[in-house]
C-alpha cells in the first residue's frame, strides 16, 4: 500500500481511518457491528437485512400503485 509506506505505518493507518470514517458512515446503506459475531452470524445478519429491505421496497411500490 503506497499510502502506508511511511515511517510509522500504524499511525498513518489510524489517521486515515479517523479522516475517512465519517465519510464511510455517511454513505453506508447498512451498518453492522461485527465485532462479536461469527462469520456465519455476519452473513445471516446481512441476508436478513436484504430481505427486510426487499420487503420494504415491495410495500412502498404497492402503496404507490394503490394511489394511482
Amino acid at each position: 500500500r503506497p499510502l502506508l509506506q511511511t515511517e510509522d505505518p500504524r499511525a498513518t493507518l489510524v489517521e486515515l481511518l479517523r479522516v475517512r470514517e465519517p465519510l464511510y458512515h455517511s454513505v453506508a446503506d447498512v451498518r453492522l457491528d461485527t465485532s462479536r459475531l461469527t462469520h456465519d452470524e455476519v452473513a445471516d445478519a446481512i441476508l436478513k437485512r436484504i430481505e427486510t429491505d426487499k420487503t420494504a421496497i415491495a410495500n412502498r411500490r404497492s402503496l404507490r400503485s394503490e394511489r394511482l
